[in-house]
């Protein structure tokens, strides 16, 4: 038996746009990697936050604003989403 040490694991999710649509609608927080990039989507206490690990970020006051406005290398969610990998949903 193995005491003291942790081991992260990171459960990758087969997740539709429709599935985060309806994620987020709900409260859910993801984390994903888009060109090998990780990349989350959080609430705040300002709204819904779209950001890239260690880098830039975008805020919205709702989680449609975010769906409708939200976008990596000037694309929005919906063209990218099957491109991307869901490692977790909170």
């Amino acid at each position: 038996m193995n005491h003291g040490i942790f081991k992260h694991e990171v459960m990758i999710v087969d997740d539709s746009y429709d599935d985060l649509r309806r994620d987020v609608q709900i409260g859910h927080e993801i984390e994903f990697v888009y060109k090998s990039r990780r990349f989350s989507i959080t609430q705040a206490q300002t709204g819904w936050v779209l950001s890239e690990f260690q880098g830039s970020f975008q805020t919205f006051t709702t989680y449609n604003e975010l769906l409708e406005h939200g976008r990596i290398d000037g694309h929005c969610l919906a063209d990218i989403w099957g491109s991307v990998v869901v490692e977790t949903i909170f």
